[in-house]
Parts: C-alpha cells; sequence; structure tokens
C-alpha cells in the first residue's frame, strides 16, 4: 500500500506541476493563446495566478507567479515524501532534491513534447491542428538553434529532434549523477 501512496502523490504533484510549467512554457514561447490547448491551461492555472499576479511582476516573458508555483509544487514534494518517509530533511537537502525534481520535470516535459510531435508528424501532420501548433511552438526554443546548424536529410528527414532527445537524456544522467550521486 505503500508504494501506491507514494505514486499517487507523485503524480498529483507532478500533474499540478506540468500544467503550471506548460503554462509557463507557452508564455514564454510565445505560443498562440486563441488554442484550444492554451485556452484550457488558461482556464485550469489562472484561478491560482491571477492572485499571486499582484504581488509578482512578470519578469519579460516570463510570468514568475507560474514559476513560484511550479518551484512550490516541487518543494512540497519533497517534503511531503520526507514526511511520508519518515526521513527529518534539511534546507540543503531540500534544495537540492527540488532542484533535481525541477530540472527532471522540464526535461521531461520537452521530451515528451517533442515524441508527440514527432509522432503527429507521421500520423496525422496538419500544421494547423491545435495540438500541432500548441506543441511546435513550445518545443521550437530547443529546436530551432540546432535546425539552423542541421539542415533536413535529403531535404525531408529532420535528424534535429532525435538529436535534441539524446541530449536531453544526457542531461538528465548527467544531473542525476550529479546531485545525487545515482
Amino acid at each position: 500500500m505503500g508504494e501506491a501512496l507514494f505514486f499517487i502523490v507523485d503524480t498529483v504533484f507532478l500533474l499540478a506541476a506540468t500544467l503550471f510549467l506548460l503554462r509557463l512554457l507557452a508564455q514564454s514561447s510565445g505560443a498562440d493563446f486563441r488554442n484550444p490547448i492554451s485556452q484550457g491551461l488558461v482556464q485550469i492555472t489562472d484561478p491560482v495566478l491571477k492572485p499571486l499576479r499582484k504581488v509578482l511582476p512578470r519578469l519579460g516573458r516570463y510570468d514568475s507567479a507560474a514559476a513560484l508555483i511550479v518551484v512550490l509544487l516541487m518543494i512540497g514534494k519533497v517534503l511531503t515524501f520526507a514526511a511520508m518517509r519518515g526521513v527529518p530533511i534539511d534546507g540543503a537537502s531540500t534544495a537540492i532534491l527540488t532542484g533535481y525534481f525541477l530540472a527532471d520535470l522540464i526535461i521531461n516535459t520537452y521530451i515528451f513534447a517533442i515524441l508527440i510531435s514527432v509522432v503527429m508528424s507521421w500520423v496525422a501532420p496538419n500544421p494547423y491542428h491545435p495540438a500541432q501548433q500548441f506543441v511546435h511552438a513550445i518545443t521550437q526554443p530547443l529546436l530551432k538553434p540546432l535546425r539552423r546548424l542541421i539542415p533536413p536529410i535529403g531535404g525531408s528527414i529532420d535528424i534535429v529532434p532525435m538529436i535534441v532527445l539524446i541530449l536531453l537524456y544526457a542531461l538528465k544522467i548527467a544531473l542525476r549523477q550529479t546531485l545525487l550521486g545515482a
């Protein structure tokens, strides 16, 4: 029963944090907020973000309120897990684990977004589909710089998503080894 409860708690924290992270990524990448997916994110996250925005200013294209919520959810995850396991945790350990969980969430979000984009381009290559447009918008900040350096093979096969996925997985491994020693 204990592991099932940890799974449920982890899933709740990750789903909530992912919603706010997607909102943050959509805003920072300039995604179209008339898109139905963007509108759904706005409806879900606005009740929490609107009060915070009264005290937290935007930082350019970045929504500091959404960023704060993501960080607070990761801190909550660390503290909840420590309490559930009955393990005392200090400030430094909380900061390290929060940083790791936050980086892991961001990397995983990009990995899934790139995979979704690739699969959608094979299965239903409709650039006007709202999901395709949303995923395209949030992945472009990672893919665009490499696309300038690496042209499509044969004019039509884009290997940049594969290269970015390899780099993201390598970054995950490096972070886990550096921050957790695992």
